[in-house]
């Protein structure tokens, strides 16, 4: 008996729904991850901190202080663009590429979705090992909070840090995603977005740091996370091509697509 076709329309709503529940459902694993660490999560974080800081200066890239010092003291109009970027040119860029690239590349959407997943999978063991403070909670260090200066109230509001993990700095996948979103820009061949690809995660880099919000090893903790888990999804995507012939044809789709 053959089965009833499940009406375009409804096929698409389904899709929808599935991305976000996928979406939500990635984001409540992160908030249980962060309420399940400990009660003693603030002493914890700030002691982390501290080993940070010492091996930054003993590897000699504690660069943080100084450059935020410089811009507060030379460019404070750079540090306020700063301080806007860090919350305007992540989420928004982020889930507008991906709103653009589910309606526009299917295969290549569900390629880069997952490969943002399975990052999500090794940064939440990281925080729940390593929980961090970022260095805007660090004044005796030098730090500068521009979020707390410059930025929007609600951002750093009491209610607002129910919403996020603020001892969730390492490693900083606000710059491995933008590493992997400017790879994204730059396969594109498109001059504008080659270009783009390559001054986003740039630019990230330094507003991360300069806002106060990550150390320089997060971001290379960051950029390490996200190529383990495109490296990951490569495999299993070879490995799932070895099982059946049809696999093998959606595999170098999805390898050519990316």
């Amino acid at each position: 008996m053959l089965k009833r076709a499940i009406p375009y329309p409804t096929y698409h709503l389904f899709n929808y729904l599935r991305e976000v529940i996928i979406i939500i459902g990635g984001y409540s694993v992160y908030m249980f991850v962060r309420n399940f660490v400990g009660a003693d999560l603030d002493n914890l974080a700030l002691d982390n901190a501290a080993k940070v800081i010492k091996f930054e200066l003993s590897i000699g890239f504690f660069w943080e202080p100084l450059l935020q010092d410089w811009a507060f003291n030379s460019a404070k109009s750079l540090l306020v663009f700063f301080t806007w970027g860090y919350i305007f040119l992540f989420f928004p860029v982020i889930l507008t590429t991906a709103a653009i690239l589910y309606t526009k590349d299917r295969p290549k959407y569900r390629y880069y979705r997952n490969v943002v997943l399975l990052s999500f999978v090794f940064a939440l063991i990281i925080f729940a090992a390593f929980p961090l403070a970022p260095p805007r909670f660090l004044p005796e260090y030098g730090f500068i909070d521009t979020l707390a200066q410059f930025g929007p109230a609600w951002y750093t509001s009491r209610d607002a840090a129910d919403y996020y993990n603020a001892f969730a700095a390492m490693p900083s996948l606000h710059f491995g995603w933008t590493v992997l979103f400017g790879f994204l820009f730059y396969r594109t061949g498109k001059p504008p977005l080659r270009i783009w690809g390559v001054l986003y995660p740039t630019l990230t880099f330094f507003i991360i740091i300069m806002t106060g919000n990550h150390y320089v090893i997060d971001s290379v903790a960051g950029g390490i996370v996200v190529l383990s888990s495109f490296l990951l999804y490569e495999a299993i995507l070879r490995y799932q091509a070895t099982l059946h012939p049809l696999l093998a044809r959606r595999f170098h789709r999805q390898s050519a697509n990316s």
